[in-house]
This record gives structure tokens, sequence and C-alpha cells, in this order.
């Protein structure tokens, strides 16, 4: 992947020797991205991990598929972090699918009772299609005002007026917000 074509400013500013993120669009998928790691995820390198993606959620990527097949151990804090994300997706109509989960890797969720929240299968072809089908949003959403950035609960589909910068706001079903 050329990384001077990024999808996100900045996600490349910071590196880290134990993990490697790479982010690519989820084909098929609007607002959707993979993120392919590789090293391991524990307590140390956790707020790395964290900044990274939450880079990717802040520009509006909503369905973000883990690849994990390179990620030879994960802590529970590793753990938390992809709970503290499908949390915060999930409040604005997104999900996370994990795929190429080494056993290793799905032991811990196993061990730690987490295999039940989270979608895990084998492939990001999988994860989009599972995207694809989830169909609309659930609302109330927070998302983003497209001018200014200022965050936003959405009640459902529709026009509004964002209370920030003034500027008309419609909704779609999917939870898309576009300027009016």
């Amino acid at each position: 992947m050329n990384r001077d074509l990024e999808l996100v400013p900045g996600f490349y500013s910071e590196t880290d020797d134990t993990l490697d993120l790479v982010l690519e669009p989820l084909d098929g998928v609007e607002r959707g991205a993979v993120i392919r790691m590789s090293g391991y995820l524990d307590g140390f390198n956790v707020g790395f991990f964290s900044k990274r993606v939450e880079k990717v959620i802040d520009r509006g990527f909503l369905f973000l598929s883990f690849d994990l097949g390179n990620v030879t151990y994960i802590s529970s804090r590793g753990i938390g972090a992809f709970t503290a994300f499908l949390k915060m997706l999930k409040s604005r109509g997104g999900n996370i699918h994990l795929h190429n989960v080494q056993p290793k890797v799905l032991e811990v969720f196993r061990i730690l009772g987490f295999l039940e929240y989270f979608n895990i299968g084998t492939s990001r072809e999988e994860a989009a299609r599972g995207f694809r089908s989830a169909g609309a949003a659930v609302f109330p959403l927070r998302v983003a005002c497209p001018v200014c950035g200022k965050a936003l609960r959405v009640p459902g589909a529709g026009r509004g007026r964002c209370p920030a910068c003034k500027c008309l706001l419609a909704i779609d079903a999917c939870g898309r917000v576009t300027r009016s």
C-alpha cells in the first residue's frame, strides 16, 4: 500500500516497533475500512493503537474490519480497546468485524468472554457482506457535521441544522450526513 495516499490524514504519523497498522478501503462498503495489523497488542502499545483507530472513526469510517492474521498476541487491554471501539461505532450506526484471527488470539477472546460481542469471520469479503446486509442505520446516531466537525446527535433521517455553523444538513436512512 502506498502510504503517501492516506485515507485518513495523519494515520501514519506515528509508528510503533511492536505493532504495524495498515489502513485500506473496504471495497463495496461506504464508510468502510480494513485495518491490517501485524505484531502484538498489549498494555504498552494500546495507546498507539487507540489513537490510530480513533483517527479513522473521527474521519467518518463506521464499518471497520480488522485483519488479525499477523497478530501473535493480544492482552485484555487490547480487547478492551476493541470493546470501546465497538461501543463507539454502534452508537453511530456502525460495527466491527474481526477476521483471520489466530487461534491463540481467539482463545483470549473466548477466555475473557468476549466472543459473543464481536463478529468474527475469515475474510474482509465476509465482513463487507455483513456490513452491506446490515441495512439502515439504527437511530439515534452520533455523527460529525460535515462542514465544521461538531459532534451531533441525530434522532432520525431527515433534515436539520448544525447548531454550531448553522448549515442545513440532510440525513438519509443509512445515517449519511450531507450538506443540504
